[in-house]
């Protein structure tokens, strides 16, 4: 771990309570509301957000390291790569988003 590892998982936490406190359907009106007055959009164009309308994000904030691989693997059989690499694990730490998850879990 980095000298800033204390940093990035305090952030982290930060990050992912954020995260499902918009995700969190009690919360949907006055989350529209924030991104709404953030984007100085009226509300109403963004009926769509956190519906089933809307991507996907995960509660946890844990990326989709199959769905990162597959174009890479994709590219690479139709020749647009020469080499191949493999996201997990060697570029993907995880530790950060778990920690995050443990924290949360463990203070509610």
């Amino acid at each position: 771990m980095t000298k800033n590892s204390a940093v990035v998982s305090d952030f982290m936490e930060d990050w992912v309570r954020s995260r499902r406190w918009f995700l969190d359907s009690a919360n949907r009106k006055a989350a529209i509301g924030i991104i709404a007055q953030f984007m100085h959009l009226p509300e109403s164009d963004l009926d769509y957000l956190f519906t089933d309308q809307d991507y996907y994000r995960d509660p946890w904030s844990v990326p989709n390291i199959a769905g990162i691989q597959k174009p890479i693997d994709i590219a690479h059989q139709v020749g647009v790569l020469k080499e191949s690499i493999h996201v997990s694990p060697q570029h993907a730490n995880l530790s950060f988003v778990e920690e995050a998850k443990k924290r949360i879990t463990q203070s509610s």
